[in-house]
């Protein structure tokens, strides 16, 4: 559970976003699942302070998945320097999203 209350393998979803962006948010945490990850939602960061729309996490490696509906690249390289360095970051475009096509 992270410091805003987020229960691992729940995904949060928000009013203000997309369909389209929830709907890819969590077919993304499903995949990931599938592979043994811990998943959370919409986590906040205490020190960086950044919120990430996905956390996964196995063993030693972690990954911060982004979904990006209207973002420029600008916004995601300021998103990035928020977050933990220990994490390797995602971006995934909706516009772009193909379940099928998607590979961890």
């Amino acid at each position: 559970q992270d410091r805003a209350g987020n229960k691992e393998g729940y995904v949060k979803i928000y009013s203000n976003n997309t369909d389209k962006h929830e709907v890819v948010k969590f077919l993304i945490a499903k995949e990931f699942k599938k592979e043994g990850y811990k998943i959370y939602s919409e986590c906040r960061f205490k020190k960086e302070k950044g919120r990430a729309d996905l956390i996964a996490i196995r063993a030693n490696n972690g990954f911060i998945i982004e979904v990006i509906n209207t973002e420029q690249e600008k916004s995601i390289i300021e998103k990035k320097l928020k977050y933990p360095k220990d994490f390797e970051l995602i971006s995934v475009k909706t516009n772009k999203f193909d379940i099928d096509k998607f590979k961890l």
